[in-house]
């Protein structure tokens, strides 16, 4: 878990259930934004920066 040092001193001192409720969506965020950043990415290609032609973007 790659958690901010501050977030870090924090936590240790919580109940186990929390820190793993912690974890896990700590987790779950990092998933969401690597899919967030690859959708962006595939928005911002176009016929000129895709390999696809732009009649195939509609099929």
């Amino acid at each position: 878990m790659d958690f901010p040092e501050e977030l870090k001193s924090e936590i240790k001192e919580k109940p186990p259930e929390v820190i793993e409720y912690i974890i896990h969506f700590h987790e779950k965020i990092e998933i969401l934004d690597f899919r967030v950043k690859e959708l962006e990415s595939r928005i911002n290609l176009n016929s000129r920066n895709s390999r696809k032609s732009p009649s195939a973007s509609y099929r």
